[in-house]
């Protein structure tokens, strides 16, 4: 029980020095953030230029920065965080551990799917035989689905990179208020995004070689477009 000044200094000692190690490790968790944000960016600008190669290396970036995502600094800033709310609270409820910015933990939302809208352009290939319909026209018909579908697919990587950020952002939160089962929570959907991210991208590129392959010109500015085999895309 807190009762006298000399105690109340010492609690205020606890606190600064348990602050120190949280601001040590928070540095350690900011730098993932900020991978995790500048990956983002990049792929959501590389999808607007067609840079398949650095799409690729941003999403194994992003991959690589989930796969080998160390747990232990989330690990001890909440077993501190359980320690620090125990400790740091006396008899009349005075909460000295209250850290300036923290703002509580929120659940993560569901990881985004895939909807399909309609029928499948990659299988109305069909239509470019039929004699009723001029070739020339169904092939702009067909490129416009394509670019349709390749936006929609582009935004669905979006949306996943969206949606690891904020699971980051989650398990952080969850950390913080020393919460470990909504930690293991958190990061068990961290670990789901990556091959949803290679999924998706695989997707798209098989839609922007197609595209290639039915109307370049629909592609707008790109710097070089090489389809190498069927199905393979290349972009630099």
């Amino acid at each position: 029980m807190l009762r006298d000044r000399e105690a109340l200094e010492e609690f205020k000692d606890l606190k600064k020095r348990l602050n120190i190690e949280f601001a040590a490790l928070d540095q350690r968790l900011t730098e993932i953030s900020q991978q995790i944000s500048e990956y983002s960016t990049q792929i959501s600008d590389d999808l607007d230029d067609f840079h398949y190669p650095r799409l690729k290396r941003c999403i194994g970036g992003l991959a690589t920065t989930v796969h080998c995502l160390d747990e232990a600094p989330l690990r001890v800033y909440a077993a501190l965080s359980r320690v620090a709310k125990d400790v740091l609270l006396d008899d009349r409820g005075t909460d000295f551990w209250a850290i300036p910015g923290k703002i509580g933990y929120t659940p993560s939302g569901e990881i985004p799917r895939w909807q399909e809208e309609g029928q499948d352009p990659l299988t109305a290939e069909d239509d470019l035989d039929d004699p009723a319909v001029d070739e020339e026209e169904a092939e702009e018909e067909h490129a416009v689905e394509l670019l349709d579908q390749i936006s929609r697919t582009a935004d669905y990587i979006r949306a996943l990179c969206s949606s690891l950020a904020e699971i980051w952002t989650a398990a952080r939160s969850a950390a913080e208020i020393g919460d470990d089962s909504a930690l293991t929570f958190e990061l068990a959907k961290l670990r789901a995004l990556p091959a949803a991210l290679d999924s998706a991208l695989d997707e798209w590129a098989y839609q922007v070689d197609l595209l290639y392959e039915v109307s370049p010109e629909s592609l707008g500015y790109v710097r070089a477009v090489v389809p190498l085999t069927p199905g393979q895309l290349e972009l630099f």
